[in-house]
């Protein structure tokens, strides 16, 4: 008997999978590929697209998630193959690789349209066009513990605007026991240490590229400043991932910690946070160099080979409007939504914390667009790694760094 209710079970689902797809069957649909999979966001997504799919009776999303650990390898099989979906969230320094290989579709007139309601463009810029549609911003701050501040006769509130100060505030809070440490930075970490290391190379005059883009300058005096900055902050905090970094700051046994508003999210949902404050990044002296952060974001984009364009740039239209935008923030802790009339929201004025993120994201900047920035970006955070762990001196490693990235620049 067994057998036949095994039988009876296959045709019900035969039949519930029959009755689903026949319901969409006539509609267009717009496959839909995401990074958002934290159950909070991935609901504002969800609600998202119902809210497109009543407006576009005729239309039918098909969401497929994906996750930052492979994504972007399946999205390069997807072109290769000529297999892609319809939407396409690309990370910032994704853009301008695809766009180069002729895998996008051109949106510079939506560009046009979209300017004075949405900003974070120039990651999607690439040979005198715009390939994808601002969705997501973010940028980073100096966390600060309060607690551990005021322990050591500092003031969260009148935090350290200068790296030297950043140095002093960070042996301070070091010296308060093995359980705590002063600052926390970052070990190497794919796709992560780069973007702790940039800025302070940007704060102090210097650039990765040529303006010719041809060659690497990532050597010049600044640069090897910069990075004997960095290794020095470093060895005197706490090495660990970003993760791990966190987790110290938000229970309390860290003192400053650079993070995104990610680390927002988890201070709110954390039993017995540390009372904190946000900064800006430090200039590198008094009245010397800028305030720079790094700057990406999570961007929409439409394959060349896209078989429902208009239904996907449609969809990408609801997505960056200004309700979705601030749903999407709250769902996330975010502060930096690339919607303008969202971030007049209150939620984002009002609120002291969120304030730092959109004040910081004006003096930020984002990673040079170029179609071998993934590649560029891991010769530079190797380089950071062996200064760190002293294989080479910043100069040597800087030196190093400059020879690879300019080789590559000419490869064909």
């Amino acid at each position: 008997m067994l057998w036949k209710k095994n039988l009876v079970f296959l045709f019900l689902c035969g039949l519930l999978i029959a009755c689903n797809r026949g319901a969409d069957t006539g509609k267009k649909i717009v496959e839909f590929w995401q990074f958002w999979t934290d159950p909070e966001a991935k609901a504002v997504i969800v609600q998202a697209v119902a809210e497109f799919e009543r407006d576009h009776p005729d239309t039918k999303v098909r969401i497929t998630d994906l996750t930052w650990n492979d994504g972007h390898q399946k999205i390069v099989s997807a072109f290769a193959t000529g297999r892609p979906p319809d939407l396409l969230e690309l990370g910032s320094d994704w853009i301008a690789q695809f766009a180069a290989q002729g895998v996008l579709k051109d949106l510079t007139a939506e560009k046009l349209k979209a300017e004075n309601t949405l900003v974070g463009w120039p990651p999607a810029f690439w040979d005198n066009k715009y390939y994808a549609l601002p969705w997501y911003l973010g940028t980073r701050v100096l966390f600060i513990n309060c607690e551990l501040a005021r322990m050591v006769g500092l003031d969260c509130h009148l935090p350290p605007i200068t790296w030297d100060n950043l140095i002093k505030w960070s042996e301070a809070m070091r010296n308060l026991g093995p359980q705590s440490a002063g600052f926390g930075a970052n070990a190497p970490e794919k796709h992560r240490l780069y973007k702790k290391f940039l800025p302070f190379l940007w704060s102090n005059g210097g650039q990765i590229l040529s303006e010719d883009g041809n060659f690497s300058i990532i050597d010049s005096d600044v640069a090897v400043t910069a990075l004997d900055y960095y290794v020095k902050l470093a060895r005197n905090g706490f090495i660990e991932k970003q993760d791990v970094l966190d987790e110290m700051f938000a229970t309390g046994r860290l003192g400053m910690v650079i993070s995104g508003d990610w680390l927002l999210k988890r201070l709110r949902n954390a039993e017995n946070p540390p009372e904190f404050s946000l900064a800006m990044m430090p200039y590198p002296a008094p009245g010397r160099g800028g305030r720079i952060s790094f700057a990406g974001g999570e961007y929409l984009a439409i394959p060349a080979k896209a078989k429902n364009p208009v239904g996907a740039l449609e969809l990408a239209r609801t997505l960056v409007n200004e309700t979705n935008s601030i749903n999407l923030c709250i769902a996330t802790g975010g502060a930096t939504p690339a919607n303008v009339i969202a971030i007049r929201n209150p939620y984002f004025i009002e609120n002291e914390d969120r304030r730092v993120f959109v004040d910081q994201l004006h003096s930020s900047q984002a990673a040079p667009s170029h179609p071998k920035w993934v590649y560029i970006e891991q010769i530079i955070e190797e380089a950071v790694e062996k200064a760190m762990y002293k294989r080479l001196t910043p100069e040597e490693a800087l030196e190093e760094a400059a020879r690879e990235i300019t080789d590559l620049l000419r490869e064909e």
